[in-house]
């Protein structure tokens, strides 16, 4: 570490160069403040409230399940603080130099890594998915009748002959990170994803259904293009964002589609689909 910041130094040639590096740093420097003061303080309230409710007698019974909120919610923070210095990191690199140098490309492998990203949304899903039956029997004991949640659907339909896509296996693990986080952080009803690919392309399409309309993200979406850095976009943008510009470096795509089925009186239904150079 100590020698990239000796480089860093030794690049500055110019007493504007310096002035527009710490400009840079102030900024850097309050978007991080502000983003994590901000997603922080979700489940941070959540781990002090269950880990005060482990303290009540009257509630032994219910320490296995607090636990595992408790625990869902630290692996929240942990990953979150990980996705801001990746993208710190990353915002940097695109400031000073070229992302691509600094992570040349190879010849990958997805099928692997989209099996762990399935895995990942799938121990979202089951979380979710045990916190509704015990919501649900938490109901029944005390003879509510509550809205009962059906269990998470989560399809996927993966080729087994994914040809090899032309990337940086670390920024590809930083992607998928993204983009599993963005599907995952507030888990919908109704989840797949699915490839396909032709003799350019490798096309990964991660969707989902909500009775949320995201409208903002196409908004932030159409302003990718002209955006000067990625502190310009709240955090669900800010992790497409994210996933644009590095693919965008090795020629990749992302592309959006929000279907808009409020009219309907059905689920919207939204796609993010990531277009890698085979």
């Amino acid at each position: 570490m100590k020698r990239d910041h000796d480089d860093i130094i030794d690049n500055i040639k110019t007493l504007d160069e310096a002035k527009q590096l710490i400009l840079h740093l102030l900024e850097t420097q309050e978007h991080i403040f502000t983003v994590l003061s901000y997603e922080l303080r979700t489940p941070l309230m959540v781990i002090m409230g269950y880990a005060g409710l482990t303290q009540r007698e009257d509630m032994a019974q219910e320490h296995p399940h607090f636990l595992k909120i408790i625990i869902h919610h630290a692996e929240r923070i942990e990953r979150l603080i990980e996705a801001v210095r990746n993208d710190t990191h990353t915002e940097w690199l695109w400031h000073r130099e070229s992302l691509l140098e600094y992570y040349p490309s190879e010849a990958i492998n997805l099928h692997p890594i989209l099996m762990k990203s399935i895995s990942q949304i799938q121990k979202r899903i089951d979380f979710e998915d045990d916190m509704r039956a015990h919501q649900a029997e938490s109901d029944k004991k005390k003879e509510t009748n509550g809205l009962l949640k059906q269990p998470v659907n989560f399809k996927f339909n993966l080729d087994d002959d994914l040809p090899t896509v032309q990337l940086n296996s670390l920024v590809l693990e930083h992607i998928m990170s993204d983009v599993v986080w963005f599907v995952t952080e507030s888990v919908n009803d109704d989840n797949f994803i699915i490839s396909s690919f032709d003799e350019k392309w490798v096309k990964v399409t991660f969707g989902y259904s909500t009775n949320y309309f995201p409208g903002h993200l196409m908004d932030d979406y159409q302003k990718f293009e002209t955006a000067s850095s990625s502190y310009e976009f709240s955090w669900n943008s800010l992790l497409l964002y994210n996933i644009w510009r590095r693919l965008k470096a090795y020629g990749g795509e992302l592309s959006v589609n929000i279907e808009d089925n409020r009219d309907l009186n059905r689920p919207s239904k939204t796609e993010i689909s990531i277009s890698l150079i085979r």
